[in-house]
């Protein structure tokens, strides 16, 4: 490893204490966590978030969990201004490249009942999310798929599919 990325996996270290701290055995992380600037992680009551080794996000990423689990496999990267917000699960498997402005949130408001209405988000592994999508909630989406640019995933979305538009429909299938 070179010494640039030592140098900022050490900083990320550092910055991940004061979460440590605060958050105890609600924060699991890694080796080799590189956090961008102005990167978030909220823990709110019996929350939890696992971010497996190899993990970086460039600046302003904010990740929250409140009672559900945030969990966040090897060797993933998020470019910045991404917002994961979890009530309930929310699961981004190995290798996922989560591209800039890209929102996922597992819940939405019952505007009859009030409160929310949570169901899972499932990223399957060697998952690329394009710019400006938005990942909603119950959705699963299938390994090696790939979302466009500015997609809205209202549904489930097949390994290896290539999806895109508003809402997200299989425009083909990757060859091989």
């Amino acid at each position: 490893m070179g010494l640039v990325k030592r140098i900022k996996y050490t900083i990320s270290a550092i910055k991940l204490i004061p979460y440590k701290i605060l958050y105890g055995n609600r924060l699991n992380t890694g080796k080799q966590i590189n956090l961008g600037s102005k990167t978030k992680i909220v823990v709110t009551k019996c929350g939890k978030i696992e971010i497996a080794k190899d993990f970086e996000s460039k600046r302003f990423c904010y990740l929250s969990v409140q009672s559900g689990c945030m969990i966040i496999g090897q060797h993933c990267f998020m470019n910045q201004n991404v917002s994961v917000t979890c009530l309930k699960q929310i699961e981004i498997g190995v290798n996922c490249i989560i591209a800039n402005n890209v929102v996922m949130v597992d819940h939405d408001h019952d505007t009859v009942n009030g409160g929310f209405v949570s169901a899972p988000i499932k990223i399957g592994d060697n998952v690329w999310i394009g710019a400006n999508s938005v990942i909603l909630k119950g959705v699963t989406i299938g390994n090696n798929a790939i979302i466009a640019a500015g997609s809205i995933v209202t549904k489930d979305v097949p390994a290896n599919a290539i999806v895109g538009g508003c809402p997200a429909k299989v425009i083909r299938y990757k060859e091989g």
